[in-house]
């Protein structure tokens, strides 16, 4: 999932290094977010739900289990304030 600053989300696969995206879903919510935005992401089995600032921006099923393995593109300013669960 690639999501820009508008809060627009694109989700398809990528390699792990961040390259090769090839988008096979976009949704839009026409939302202003904080900058920047806090984000959550719920991962149980094969299933996903992405939410800003606690508004669901997607929930779908992944075509394999989750590996428990995320990678952020550009988040310098915000790597160490990540929490995690298990």
């Amino acid at each position: 999932m690639i999501i820009d600053s508008t809060g627009v989300a694109e989700l398809g696969p990528m390699k792990a290094d961040g390259t090769d995206f090839k988008a096979e879903k976009r949704v839009d919510r026409e939302m202003t977010f904080d900058s920047p935005a806090a984000f959550r992401l719920l991962l149980r089995g094969s299933l996903m739900e992405f939410y800003l600032d606690d508004i669901l921006i997607e929930s779908f099923a992944l075509p394999a289990n989750a590996t428990g393995r995320i990678g952020l593109i550009n988040a310098e300013e915000t790597i160490d304030t990540l929490k995690a669960w298990n």
